[in-house]
């Protein structure tokens, strides 16, 4: 039976897909495992979902950054009744704060009217006014503005590492669906091969019966095992289509910006493990486990972005237990019409301080307290994880130097198998053995096989499971 026909049945009876409905998708009919990676790095939902983790943590800087943002003010206020003018306000602002303490302020005042205060006057021209504010007490070190754009620095770091996170994970499920598919083609092949042993010797035994060279019960005997055959071969060709629409699951393809899932055909062929560790974990053999998860780990760089956070909080809460000191300075001139030679000079001024502070403190020293056990639960956390991580890596990478052992010793039973094999069956052919005893080695020596082909996909997934736990799969 060819293997093509037999999957047709598997798709048209047991899972109920017409050849129809399957050629109105996309195939992919040649599929390596660099290619099926690059289809999910730039095309699957998941991975352009991680990009937008960082496009909003880039929106959410920039606002931060807004509170930094000259502002022009301006206000005009009026009184007129019964003919009178009782007062005309005008006055005109811009506002500069810096990312220091300091910030800057230049405008202009113009006011007059019949019933003025005396303090609010000014020349005919107005009057300019250029000066600083600096707080002497809280807010010297940080402010509400410098935390907030500190907490926003810290928040696109926890998108960066959050978007690796998922790429890790997306990569490592990725590589699992491929070499599972791999797996269950493999085995289809196996199951192939023996249903045409069996196929051949069935029809071969049936003419020696015929014959007379051999008793007719060996041939009730050869069918059964070519039935059972026929059996595993349907369920290994179930297995092999769930596996290789599990993959296509991971394949996206971009039509005009739009994400569009593809099929792997059924004629794809997957790509052979190499049986060589992957020279990214070459390379991270050479550096310490602990290093790598504690300078790179995405799920390490996520808690140290959220302790910096936590700790931009924290200083900004630590200043809220000063008194407020501020200092305002403003030089003044008047208008630039004015005839006079009043110009901007320490000898025209307007300043003035201004003190307050709650007898307690108890509010700001609580959410200072507050905010130091949040840092110091979140540490316990990230070393947890730290060690938990360090210790899976190198968990793995000993599991990846047994797997490479356990497949030395399979392959090699595997070879003494065949030999068996080959022996009972010249012994069977010189009418020395049974027929159960040549299926019974064809069954071992297939077993073999197939533990030889789980061991190569397992021996491919330790070394991308060593890199995955080190976060490092992108």
């Amino acid at each position: 039976m060819k293997k093509h026909i037999v999957k047709i049945l598997v798709l048209s009876v047991s899972l109920g897909l017409s050849l129809t409905s399957f050629a109105q998708r996309d195939s992919v009919y040649q599929l390596s495992v660099d290619e099926m990676l690059g289809m999910v790095r730039n095309n699957h939902p998941i991975a352009q979902q991680a990009n937008l983790k960082i496009q909003n943590a880039e929106s959410y800087e920039r606002s931060a950054k807004g509170g930094f943002d000259p502002k022009l003010e301006a206000d005009y206020n009026n009184k007129f009744y019964n003919e009178t003018n009782y007062y005309s306000n005008t006055t005109g602002a811009i506002k500069i704060p810096t990312r220091s303490p300091i910030s800057f302020k230049a405008g202009y005042d113009l006011n007059d009217g019949k019933y003025i205060d005396p303090s609010d006057q000014t020349p005919d021209d107005g009057l300019f006014q250029a000066g600083v504010s600096l707080p002497l007490l809280q807010g010297l070190i940080t402010d509400e503005r410098r935390t907030q754009l500190k907490i926003a620095e810290a928040f696109t770091q926890y998108s960066e590492a959050e978007k690796n996170a998922l790429y890790n994970q997306l990569m490592y499920e990725a590589y699992g669906a491929y070499w599972n598919w791999w797996n269950a083609f493999e085995r289809t092949n196996v199951a192939e091969e023996m249903i045409i042993i069996a196929s051949n010797r069935f029809e071969a035994i049936k003419q020696r019966a015929l014959a007379g060279d051999r008793p007719f019960i060996d041939t009730v005997e050869a069918y059964l095992q070519q039935q059972l055959r026929q059996q595993q071969l349907v369920e290994a060709l179930i297995m092999e289509v769930k596996s290789r629409y599990y993959l296509s699951g991971f394949l996206w393809n971009d039509n005009d910006g739009k994400p569009e899932g593809l099929i792997v055909s059924e004629k794809a062929i997957p790509q052979n493990p190499s049986g060589i560790e992957p020279a990214q974990l070459t390379e991270y053999r050479l550096a310490s486990f602990s290093e790598i998860v504690n300078q790179s780990h995405p799920e390490i760089a996520a808690y140290d972005a959220k302790i910096n956070q936590l700790e931009a909080e924290a200083r900004w809460k630590q200043e809220k237990v000063k008194p407020k000191l501020n200092l305002e300075y403003n030089m003044l001139s008047t208008g630039i019409n004015s005839t006079s030679d009043n110009g901007f000079s320490t000898n025209n001024y307007k300043w003035g301080m201004t003190f307050s502070v709650p007898i307690f403190l108890r509010e700001a020293r609580g959410e200072l307290q507050m905010a130091r056990i949040k840092i110091q639960d979140s540490e316990y956390s990230r070393d947890l994880k730290s060690n938990d991580l360090i210790n899976k890596a190198s968990g793995t990478f000993e599991n990846l130097k047994l797997i490479r052992q356990q497949l030395q010793i399979a392959e090699s039973n595997l070879n003494n198998y065949n030999q068996l094999l080959n022996a009972e069956r010249e012994r069977f052919f010189n009418g020395e053995s049974s027929l159960f005893l040549v299926n019974q080695r064809e069954m071992a020596y297939a077993d073999a096989k197939t533990k030889v082909i789980d061991l190569k996909s397992k021996l491919e997934m330790s070394g991308i499971e060593v890199i995955y736990s080190l976060g490092q799969l992108k």
